[in-house]
């Protein structure tokens, strides 16, 4: 495996992953755009994203974290977990 070469989609991925948080995030705080599920479901599906990618290139940390937000965006998804 070119080891190089996948981190470097990594990065490339990530970051558009993380605009993609950013923008949500940003939406849900300022209340426009897309309903609130929605946004808690970009964020999720993007956290979601960044862990695998994470865990198939062994950056555990980034996937521990991931798997932490994820967990926590599962609980506002479900509403066990108050959006505050």
């Amino acid at each position: 495996m070119d080891h190089a070469r996948y981190a470097d989609l990594f990065r490339i991925e990530s970051r558009e992953h993380l605009a993609e948080l950013d923008a949500a995030l940003l939406a849900l705080e300022q209340g426009g755009g897309a309903s609130t599920d929605e946004h808690i479901a970009t964020l999720f599906r993007g956290t979601h994203t960044i862990k695998g990618m994470a865990a198939a290139m062994g950056y555990r940390t980034v996937e521990r974290v991931s798997h932490a937000l994820e967990s926590l965006l599962d609980q506002v998804r479900s509403r066990a977990l108050p959006l505050t």
